[in-house]
């Protein structure tokens, strides 16, 4: 949320967030033309960092 409450000020920019790695998996999966940048913790509850950049 930290990251959200930054970047929601710029001005042009549409913020995704997720709780859940594999919503955030299958939302990015779906709407990829839709992300320039996608910031993800290492640690996450059934989906690591690693796997998610796979």
């Amino acid at each position: 949320m930290l990251f959200h409450d930054v970047l929601i000020s710029i001005s042009g920019i549409t913020i995704f967030t997720f709780t859940d790695p594999i919503m955030a998996l299958e939302h990015f999966q779906v709407n990829e033309y839709a992300y320039v940048l996608v910031i993800s913790d290492y640690k996450m509850p059934g989906l690591d960092g690693m796997e998610f950049l796979k």
